[in-house]
């Protein structure tokens, strides 16, 4: 695995800068990854773009389709995320630089929060991602016993920062008792921060 995964702190920020950093990729939404001394560690782009990529984005909205692609700093490719269009609940895979699959993020139906379930590839529970209804922009990451692994938030920068930059940023923290120290573990679970990204904190009117 990339050593892009041997941590446990990653900081996602959407830019648009850099369109035409990663040749050859035709790309809509794209990302930085940070560190939490603000150190470059890799990009993050959503495959395509174009007029139907904005029709997809503006008619099936978060339950479209999408294709992410994750490097490292030097741009060599670390990680691919798919999720299929669904109807109700989604499913996502994660699939290493080889395109070998190390796990996927499903979604389960709770009447008062939202669930997810992210599996190893064997099927085996990663980690639940769980937020309460009143709870919008935190996802608690918890194991199978129920001890806590960690964090995925929204980072807001001051309301007006939010309206007149291009900057959105969130946070993936591994810092519970029960952080895994697997870096496909990690892997996937960095896969499932994006992939909530796309679901609860894009802001639809990017691309």
């Amino acid at each position: 695995m990339s050593t892009l995964f041997e941590r446990n702190t990653w900081i996602i920020q959407q830019k648009k800068e850099w369109a035409e950093i990663l040749v050859g990729l035709e790309i809509c939404n794209k990302y930085e990854i940070l560190s939490e001394n603000a150190e470059l560690l890799g990009f993050v782009a959503e495959e395509g773009s174009g007029f139907r990529q904005f029709i997809k984005r503006m008619f099936l909205r978060a339950h479209r389709p999408f294709t992410i692609s994750i490097f490292d700093k030097d741009q060599k490719p670390a990680l691919r995320v798919r999720r299929p269009w669904f109807w109700i609940w989604s499913s996502t895979f994660v699939e290493d630089a080889s395109g070998r699959p190390i796990g996927a993020i499903n979604r389960r139906f709770r009447l008062l929060s939202r669930r997810f379930d992210i599996l190893d590839s064997a099927g085996q529970l990663i980690a639940g991602v769980e937020a309460g209804f009143f709870r919008i922009w935190t996802f608690d990451l918890l194991d199978a016993s129920g001890a806590r692994m960690g964090t995925i938030t929204k980072k807001w920068g001051g309301l007006l920062k939010e309206v007149f930059t291009d900057t959105d940023r969130f946070v993936l923290l591994l810092d519970g008792p029960a952080a895994p120290s697997n870096d496909e573990a990690k892997a996937t679970i960095l896969g499932a921060a994006l992939a909530l990204d796309f679901d609860y904190f894009e802001d639809n009117q990017n691309g």
